[in-house]
């Protein structure tokens, strides 16, 4: 049977700039690559980990010519508008005399995977879905999967993606399995640009950007060890780490040409969780000072974090480095166009698809100055929800004639309709008449009155509305307005006295 050229055989969706969708192998997309509006697959997960995979094949086969070395190589391609095709076709040639191959279902080095041994994967053979991170997999009746093993049948194109997301997005497990190059899920990040070239070089590093690292670990299509089950990794890099295999995988092609099945255990894990740093994470600071990976959660858009973003030298967050360097690329004053994509799981069950964009205003990442005062807005307009959250859980409690409120409940349905109704009001403001001020502000003056007050008046705003329409769910006894009355009184002192707080001594 013949075999699948992921090169030139077509398996990545794209949206040409008409509108039209195509289908194309890792050459045509990259060669094309400036005719293309995007990736765009049928899963989110899909849409991320293909486009990771096209960043890696690029920054690999520039770096080897000594065409990516520093920022400023990297703004020069970007200036050409598209990929040399003479430097795509020398570094395929490179990798074929390394013994590379581009065939998924190649004997001896299937693309992207591992290579049947019988001592090791004769009994991991398990159904084809199990690369498919979205179908459900529980054993509950709503989420219990019908379907037999081997029963799913899907085409190679269809596969690899699935394959590839897989590897991105893969959770801590029982017996050993381990996580993702990132451990635990977060955001990755995008710089999403109006044609697939600008996507892909702005979601590229240099040498020079990613520091320090082991420069020896290459590209998993060129890396001759064979995928270990639980083999600890104490060292990394981006090319290793954009093509990392945390399973050891293995297609099974059918005489039909589909795959049912697939032969799947734990792979390599990469132990100091922390020390590597991927260009398309973000980091954020915990109240104890720690940092932590940027991670998605239920309910949460991306713009309450977005003073992770900012030139604020660490203390709030880390930018992802594409971000940290997209205007040494695209020049000042131009927002910065992000895509995140992520997972929430519970105890390695996925739980949700996260995914988000976001224009991050340059003044953001570059002047200390407005993203600190971007932070300090932040946790006022955080701090105010929690509090709204609180006294409209107290007027529940009062109004039901519980005797006492029980401590260890600390949301209702209430208050999660509260505060996503106030969360929906501010993210208007803050990515609209917010950041315009910030923008236009003149940091050589006094110039954050303006914006604490504006801030102040929009918050008190949105509180009391969020309030008023909490309470037509509270009753119209005489007990219960009262009750409404006296806790909404409480509640206008304490804002009164934070915004006040707030012009004194910020």
């Amino acid at each position: 049977m013949k075999g699948f050229d992921v090169l030139y055989d077509p398996w990545i969706p794209v949206i040409r700039q008409n509108g039209k969708r195509d289908c194309l192998g890792i050459i045509s997309t990259l060669e094309q690559a400036h005719e293309l509006k995007e990736v765009l697959c049928d899963d989110l997960l899909e849409t991320y980990a293909v486009q990771r995979l096209l960043i890696a094949f690029v920054m690999d086969a520039y770096w080897s010519t000594g065409q990516l070395r520093t920022v400023s190589d990297r703004r020069s391609l970007y200036q050409r508008g598209y990929f040399d095709c003479d430097v795509l076709k020398a570094y395929v040639d490179l990798c074929k005399t390394e013994g590379s191959c581009f065939d998924l279902f190649d004997k001896e080095r299937p693309f992207m995977q591992s290579a049947f041994c019988k001592e090791l994967d004769e009994n991991k053979r398990t159904g084809v879905s199990k690369l498919f991170i979205h179908l459900p997999r529980d054993n509950t009746p709503i989420h219990f999967e019908h379907s037999k093993p081997g029963k799913l049948a899907v085409s190679p194109s269809k596969c690899l993606p699935a394959l590839l997301a897989t590897y991105c997005f893969s959770v801590a497990m029982v017996q050993g399995y381990p996580s993702s190059v990132n451990g635990s899920p977060c955001y990755y990040f995008l710089i999403h640009e109006d044609n697939l070239f600008k996507t892909l070089v702005l979601s590229s590093v240099s040498q020079y950007e990613q520091g320090q690292q082991n420069n020896n670990m290459p590209v998993a299509w060129r890396d001759r060890d064979i995928v270990v089950p639980k083999e600890a990794f104490a060292e990394m890099s981006v090319l290793s780490a954009f093509t990392w295999q945390p399973r050891r995988i293995s297609l099974i092609r059918d005489d039909d040409g589909l795959i049912r099945e697939v032969y799947y255990q734990q792979g390599r894990n990469y132990m100091p969780i922390g020390q590597w740093r991927d260009p398309h994470t973000a980091l954020r600071v915990s109240s104890k000072g720690e940092l932590f990976l940027l991670k998605p959660s239920l309910g949460r858009a991306l713009w309450r974090d977005i003073g992770c973003f900012g030139a604020t030298s660490g203390n709030t967050g880390i930018s992802p480095r594409i971000v940290e360097n997209y205007s040494k690329i695209r020049g000042m004053g131009i927002p910065c166009p992000v895509e995140a994509f992520g997972i929430v799981t519970n105890k390695a069950s996925l739980i949700a698809l996260a995914y988000d964009r976001l224009q991050i205003p340059d003044c953001i990442c570059e002047e200390q100055e407005k993203a600190k005062r971007l932070t300090l807005d932040l946790i006022f307009i955080e701090d105010l929800a929690s509090m709204l959250s609180n006294f409209l859980l107290r007027m529940e409690y009062q109004i039901s004639e519980r005797d006492k409120m029980n401590s260890k409940i600390k949301r209702s349905e209430l208050t999660d309709e509260a505060q996503t109704k106030f969360f929906s009001k501010m993210q208007i403001y803050i990515t609209g008449e917010y950041f315009a001020m910030l923008e236009a502000a003149d940091t050589s003056v006094e110039w954050e009155d303006p914006i604490i007050n504006s801030v102040n008046e929009t918050v008190k705003k949105c509180v009391l509305e969020t309030l008023n329409d909490a309470k037509r769910g509270l009753g119209t006894s005489a007990r219960q307005l009262q009750a409404q009355a006296g806790n909404e009184r409480t509640l206008l002192v304490i804002l009164n006295k934070k915004m006040k707080e707030r012009v004194a001594y910020e």
